[in-house]
């Protein structure tokens, strides 16, 4: 199971004097596990049956230590980046299962450079934009309108 989500367009830039302080937040997301969705089950010491490891879908549970920067972990976590030392790290593109970006977005919202955005399309039509003020992420639910060209 999962949800197919992609990114239509984007204009979405960490400058590089923020790229520090978005690497430490991305990392600090691992000690959260209640928004971890991938796991493994089995016997627990106890002899119950239960979840025994959590991890963020689609990513190393010790992502910290295999990703040694923010573009590392954007790149785990599949979307399409490039960077460079004058312009910092630019998502380009998305095109895969949702497997919980939504809180890396979040985590990494008050250093992404004012004005940059994030559109997407998910597997049933429905579109959406993510919008980025340098301190939040906001989200705009969105809908296509088709009109007859004269």
């Amino acid at each position: 199971m999962g949800y197919y989500v992609n990114i239509t367009d984007a204009n979405f830039i960490i400058p590089p004097e923020n790229l520090g302080e978005a690497y430490r937040a991305l990392c600090a997301l691992n000690a959260h596990d209640e928004l971890k969705t991938g796991g493994s089950w089995g016997p627990l010491p106890d002899g119950s049956y239960g979840q025994k490891e959590k991890w963020f879908a689609w990513m190393d549970a010790n992502y910290p230590e295999t990703c040694k920067d923010a573009e590392a972990i954007f790149t785990a976590l599949r979307f399409e980046t490039d960077s460079n030392p004058d312009d910092g790290l630019t998502l380009l593109g998305y095109d895969s299962k949702a497997g919980g970006e939504e809180h890396f977005l979040e985590a990494v919202a008050p250093f992404v450079k004012p004005g940059s955005y994030l559109e997407w399309r998910g597997e049933g039509g429905e579109v959406w934009r993510e919008e980025y003020d340098g301190r939040t992420r906001r989200i705009l639910r969105g809908r296509i309108l088709w009109e007859e060209v004269d």
